[in-house]
């Protein structure tokens, strides 16, 4: 599972209401809300680099940088990048517990 979804797994738990979950259906259901949550802040990301910055992200990536490259790159480009990614989890949470009450209502 990835890094940061393991650091929040009890979190994404007791949020989703998972906790009577089978831990298998957990791992699962949280790598899939994992995974809408890196796209949504993938396009948040790169819609806030605009055109000049995606085209340095695009290099970056052509020439396979670190992981400490990418983030400096993220924190070079977008003043208070986590600041930024705590908003966009902050919205994911939001939309997330709108879609949750509509399936639970």
């Amino acid at each position: 599972m990835n890094q940061v979804l393991e650091q929040h797994r009890q979190e994404l738990i007791e949020t989703f209401g998972l906790e009577d979950v089978a831990k298998e259906k957990q791992d699962e259901l949280i790598g899939r809300i994992g995974e809408v949550f890196l796209k949504r802040l993938f396009l948040a990301t790169i819609d806030k680099l605009g055109d000049k910055g995606a085209r340095e992200y695009e290099e970056l990536l052509d020439k396979e940088a670190g992981v400490e490259e990418m983030e400096a790159f993220f924190e070079e480009k977008i003043p208070n990048y986590p600041v930024f990614v705590r908003g966009v989890v902050t919205e994911f949470r939001k939309d997330m517990d709108k879609h949750m009450g509509i399936l639970n209502a």
